[in-house]
């Protein structure tokens, strides 16, 4: 069933409303589909039904318009600035859905309302036929020429749309009507055509170009993208200004040259509905003023005629510039709109497979971790027991052989003690059985007591965060296995330093691992070019480990001056409670 508008919301021929299955129709997308951008909102133009009270109040409407028109015109020897009856029955063509019902309402209307209001001010009945014919056929010529561009309600104040429109609107279907309406009212007035239809051709193009993009734009739902509630009190300071300006203009005509910024500022400010309703109200009183002869004129011509010509050339220039440059900007703002949408999804589809990429590192990482307990205990408890089998079979063959065969038997029994503890150091390297049963820190003291042993070099381990044993397995042992990869890189590249610290403190939910060396140093900035090709301090698996449980690592070190590890990690609740 067709949407119908109550009384109170006539003007909605001219308003942004939704469309009768109740859902707002978006015509601009990006590729991944619509978007909640402004764009979006912008284009949001669902075209409408008629209701029975717009079937009957807007004819009455352009009626009360027309006649306005006419009777203004009467100041200045029946010789208007600008006809707006033509662009609102337009836009109200462009607003309501393309159906019999609409169009032949809006249109035999606007004809009726146009022939009555001719009446009204005195002409006969063949001239307002003819008047409202004229006003018609302009109005379907440029209707037309945008169905045949393809350009509607939703697109006209696009860049490339708006100006087809000026061509077409302000150009060629004036051309046609006002001719046609020249000649009626000179046949009548005993005047020539030609003088009728210089005043009727500026004036019907003005209407078009100045009127139909401000209703345009006033009636959209522009609005919203630009948060015009919000911006109330500039938008009022602004129209206020605009008005200073074109009252102060029409008194000191050095003035005029302030207009120009001043529409600048309103379309910068409020890009094409700035620009469009600073041209209007502009439009409005500068024709007040020039029509009644109020202030000074724009040039110094005697005849109103001319004045009034005047007046429309800098209406149109204005026109020309201003409107096209807020199109541009309302074009960039909206590609702008889209781009940042577009860059949006770009980085939540980086973070997603980012956090992707770190999970299945950590999955990694566990299995790596779970890997290697499998192999500590199946060392430990089939390669060892054998071992010490072994060796306990070679005790009991001790006392049967000979002198010179026990020597042998001697070595080999040592060898293979060396090869239990060898074996021994493999498994607890492996995964070491303090992290679960002692806890991490009694762990960490165990290894570092033990490596200061093996590599003659004092370690001073401090920790004051009681709760460390708390942290959960994996946080355990990530930070082991940098505090061992920390160590490995002092043994390999520190050249015997006399001195290694590892602190561990945590600072409210970040959990801080220092590892300090007095030895050689080295150049960070050339092992950091080093690790692209070849990771030679094995400092990108610290960072890869640490990543993975949201930790980072830096490097401090300088030749003979030694090197300090700082790790950071930070521990969220999930974390922090085992």
């Amino acid at each position: 069933m067709p949407t119908k508008m109550p009384p109170s919301k006539i003007l909605a021929a001219y308003a942004w409303r939704r469309s009768s299955s109740g859902t707002a129709e978006s015509q601009f997308q990006t590729p991944g589909g619509p978007t909640a951008s402004e764009a979006d909102i912008l284009n949001q133009e669902p075209a409408l039904n008629l209701s029975l009270a717009g079937h009957l109040l807007l004819p009455v409407i352009i009626f009360v318009v027309s006649l306005l028109s006419i009777d203004f015109s009467h100041f200045s020897n029946f010789i208007g600035t600008l006809w707006p009856a033509n662009a609102i029955i337009l836009i109200a063509l462009l607003r309501h859905r393309r159906n019999l019902s609409n169009y032949g309402s809006i249109l035999l209307g606007g004809a009726a309302a146009i022939a009555l209001a001719n009446l009204m001010a005195g002409n006969n009945l063949a001239v307002s036929a003819t008047q409202a014919v004229a006003n018609i056929a302009e109005v379907a010529i440029v209707s037309a020429f945008l169905s045949i561009f393809k350009i509607g309600a939703s697109n006209l104040t696009t860049f490339r749309n708006l100006l087809i429109f000026i061509v077409v609107a302000g150009g060629v279907a004036p051309l046609i009507s006002a001719i046609i309406s020249a000649a009626a009212s000179g046949s009548e007035h005993g005047i020539p055509w030609v003088a009728v239809w210089r005043n009727r051709y500026p004036s019907h193009a003005l209407g078009m170009i100045i009127v139909a993009p401000f209703l345009i734009s006033v009636t959209s739902n522009a609005w919203q993208a630009l948060h015009m509630r919000q911006r109330l009190g500039e938008a009022t300071a602004v129209l206020a200004l605009i008005i200073a300006i074109g009252t102060c203009a029409s008194y000191f005509r050095p003035i005029l040259f302030v207009i120009p910024p001043a529409i600048l500022f309103a379309t910068v400010r409020f890009g094409l509905i700035g620009a469009t309703v600073a041209t209007f109200v502009t439009a409005l009183i500068a024709s007040g003023f020039v029509n009644m002869g109020i202030g000074q004129p724009v040039l110094s011509q005697s005849v109103l005629s001319e004045r009034i010509l005047a007046l429309q050339v800098l209406l149109a220039i204005t026109s020309f510039w201003s409107l096209p440059t807020a199109a541009l900007l309302t074009e960039r703002d909206r590609l702008l709109d889209v781009l940042s949408h577009a860059n949006s999804q770009l980085t939540a589809e980086s973070e997603r497979k980012s956090h992707l990429v770190i999970g299945l590192r950590r999955h990694l990482s566990m299995a790596e971790e779970n890997e290697r307990l499998r192999l500590s205990h199946e060392l430990h408890d089939q390669a060892g027991q054998s071992l010490i089998a072994a060796i306990l079979e070679l005790n009991q063959i001790d006392s049967l052989i000979s002198d010179a065969a026990r020597e042998r038997l001697h070595s080999v029994r040592k060898k293979m003690e060396e090869m239990g503890k060898t074996l021994h150091r493999i498994t607890w390297e492996l995964r070491p059985p303090s992290i679960d049963e002692l806890g991490l820190r009694r762990a960490l003291g165990s290894y570092l007591a033990d490596w200061g042993e093996q590599c003659g070099t004092e370690v001073d381990f401090h920790c004051d965060d009681p709760r460390l044993d708390e942290v959960p397995n994996e946080v355990a042992t990530a930070i082991y296995r940098v505090v061992q990869e920390g160590l490995t890189n002092v043994v390999k590249h520190a050249g015997q330093p006399s001195s290694v610290s590892v602190v561990i403190w945590r600072v409210d939910a970040t959990l801080h691992v220092i590892i300090e060396d007095n030895g050689c140093g080295f150049d960070v900035g050339a092992a950091t070019a080093k690790s692209a090709n070849h990771r030679g301090l094995g400092l990108d698996g610290m960072r890869e480990r640490l990543a993975l449980i949201g930790g980072t690592l830096e490097i401090e070190s300088a030749l003979g001056a030694g090197t300090t590890i700082f790790a950071r990690i930070t521990l969220d609740g999930q974390r922090s409670s085992a």
